[in-house]
């Protein structure tokens, strides 16, 4: 069954609540100030069942002026705009606003209650209903019904009824299989239950145990269970009112203007870039520099707005702008937002989220808004190839749809098509393929080549250079998965060779080569024949048989093939007559406890250069552990 929310907007006491109570039987003004004064202060929800079985989800708004950020946490979502206007007052202040506010979330579907009919003459009723047709003129709204309704006599409700279901009927069915987002509108605790949000799903849907994330706050909670106009239910989808039972946080961890969604699905931002409209009734101009409240879901966050286009922006004005926030939102594309003045409080205009995380960069004011235009025009082929021009590394497909609204399918398409074109080269992954333009990869490609070249240059009998090292020099930016994906892919075209930590060029042919095997096994006879008091570095270097390059590469040889052991940085021990003193040691230490350098010396007959750097060792192998002067089993 189709989902659909009819949201009420309008003047204060221009009789709402009580239209929505006539309705659906429901009074939906909960707080106890609210029945004392007579008016309401925060939003009102409930259900309204049509004759042809489909239930409508009803958010009832307040319209005193001071509580227009509330009527804002209730628009979000909205299907069906209910605009309420009194016949005895006619068109105020708060219509007006309230209906800009309509025009800018984008609510398309609508029509006009013109209550309290029953306390006006014919001719003022046609008077007033002439006057909200011109109102309409120019909007989304033009042309909407407006029926006069009385809540008292029920004149007018069953023309209102049919109104509604027939826009209910044109409302589009709403995807539920993306990530679920969910606005959170109150937050409370049931007895028993705990902690309890309710919002609007705007897309996906949410099941009991489902794990999501409290956003901006990043926190992880788990879903105990779903209601959707007070019954539980196993799953609620987009377009439907929620109330959700959340384990893992506290009431006080939450608060009105958080989001419930999807792991990874939004991206929390202090700055976005955004197509603005500046209202037509707005007799003051948008400047760069002004402080602005900034509306967006449920959440209110002041913010500095600068402009792209001009200094400043005139009444029904487009421009492309830039919000720098105080707090920081959850967005997406082609979000809405509304903007009110920051003093005095009043709704200025609104318009799309066109960024969700621009960077600052030293690009021209006309290369920016050329970019924002690309993602304006709503083509996505033109956005995406945006996107990937401008990845300096690699991106994946999850990367690409992160903020975006593009489909798995359309991604996976348009990748396809690329791939094949050369325009992108993909490399395996662990969890999911990434890619790179065919820019960055052919630019990674010369940067590897000239680094290993150099590095073979200057060490001609090594095996090759670290990954650590040829990622910190030719693949800056990259991190380790992508530096390793895109290895893989360059072993797999055969340009270069891996061997575990260790990359070389593909035609290199130093490393263990004949000339430096034969160094390698003379340095390793100088070192055994030493046996338990090998020669020091110095010592080698002294003889003059190896240049400092030669005797670095045949220790590193040696080294790794475990046929020697650096004791510390000078010193070196054949693996065999290392082993004998561990054995030698270990032993001792089983029949005496303890061992002192002294000791030592005389079991092994050593000098004094070998006997704190032996002991040292194994202390740092964790096999002994120094008490006071002495050596004992760790």
């Amino acid at each position: 069954m189709k989902n659909v929310i009819l949201g009420t907007a309008g003047h204060i006491d221009h009789g709402k609540t009580s239209l929505i109570k006539a309705l659906t039987g429901v009074d939906t003004d909960r707080l106890a100030e609210e029945k004392r004064r007579g008016i309401s202060i925060d939003l009102g929800f409930t259900r309204l069942k049509l004759e042809g079985g489909a239930t409508v989800g009803v958010v009832d708004v307040p319209g005193h002026e001071k509580f227009v950020k509330n009527m804002l946490a209730g628009a979000t979502g909205i299907d069906i705009l209910l605009l309420v206007i009194a016949a005895d007052d006619g068109v105020m202040p708060q219509t007006k606003e309230h209906l800009a506010i309509a025009e800018i979330l984008g609510i398309k579907r609508g029509m006009v209650a013109l209550t309290k009919a029953d306390l006006v003459e014919p001719a003022w009723l046609k008077m007033v209903a002439s006057d909200i047709k011109t109102l309409l003129e120019g909007g989304n709204f033009k042309g909407s019904p407006i029926i006069p309704v009385s809540s008292i006599t029920g004149q007018g409700l069953p023309e209102l009824l049919r109104e509604i279901e027939s826009a209910a009927a044109q409302v589009k069915e709403k995807d539920s299989s993306g990530a679920a987002r969910l606005p959170i509108d109150r937050v409370f605790t049931i007895k028993g239950a705990g902690t309890v949000v309710t919002g609007t799903l705007w897309s996906g849907r949410i099941r009991p145990e489902d794990q999501l994330m409290v956003e901006p706050a990043g926190s992880s909670v788990r879903v105990r269970g779903v209601s959707v106009h007070d019954e539980q239910v196993k799953e609620a989808l987009a377009g439907q009112r929620v109330a959700v039972n959340l384990s893992g946080i506290d009431l006080d961890e939450l608060k009105r203007g958080d989001v419930l969604a999807s792991p990874g699905f939004l991206s929390e931002t202090l700055i976005f870039d955004a197509k603005f409209r500046l209202l037509a009734s707005e007799k003051k101009p948008l400047k760069t520099g002004g402080r602005v409240r900034v509306y967006h879901g449920t959440k209110e966050v002041l913010a500095r707005v600068r402009l792209f286009s001009s200094g400043e922006l005139g009444a029904d004005e487009n421009g492309y702008v830039r919000f720098e926030l105080e707090e920081s939102l959850s967005l997406r594309l082609g979000d809405r937002y509304i903007v009110r003045r920051y003093s005095p409080v009043m709704t200025i205009g609104g318009g799309t989220v066109l960024d969700v995380n621009p960077k600052y960069s030293k690009r021209s004011k006309e290369s920016l808004l050329s970019r924002l235009k690309i993602i304006d025009s709503g083509d996505e082929k033109e956005i995406l190839k945006l996107l990937m021009s401008e990845a300096k590394t690699t991106f994946s497909l999850s990367k690409l749809a992160r903020g975006y609204d593009f489909s798995k399918g359309f991604l996976s398409g348009i990748l396809s098509s690329s791939e094949k074109e050369k325009e992108v080269v993909r490399l395996q992954g662990d969890k999911e393929d990434r890619y790179m333009t065919a820019a960055v990869f052919s630019g990674a490609k010369e940067r590897i080549k000239k680094a290993l070249t150099h590095y073979h240059g200057q060490n001609p009998l090594s095996e090759g250079m670290k990954k650590d090292l040829l990622r910190a020099e030719a693949l800056s930016g990259f991190d380790q998965k992508e530096a390793d994906a895109l290895l893989a892919k360059l072993k797999g075209e055969g340009m270069i060779e891996v061997k575990g930590d260790v990359v070389s060029d593909a035609d290199f042919m130093g490393g263990s080569n004949e000339t430096g095997l034969a160094g390698a096994e003379e340095l390793f006879v100088l070192i055994e024949s030493g046996g338990f008091s090998p020669p020091t570095l110095a010592e080698i270097e002294g003889r003059g048989e190896f240049s400092p390059s030669e005797l670095k590469e045949y220790l590193r040889m040696l080294t790794s093939s475990g046929r020697v052991a650096r004791i510390k940085h000078d010193l070196f021990y054949e693996s065999g007559f290392l082993a004998k003193i561990e054995e030698g040691l270990l032993s001792y230490l089983r029949e005496k406890g303890r061992i002192n350098p002294a000791d030592f010396r005389e079991l092994f007959g050593l000098s004094r250069k070998y006997i704190l750097p032996l002991l040292e060792y194994f202390d740092a192998k964790k096999l002994t552990k120094r008490v006071g002067n002495d050596r004992v089993l760790r």
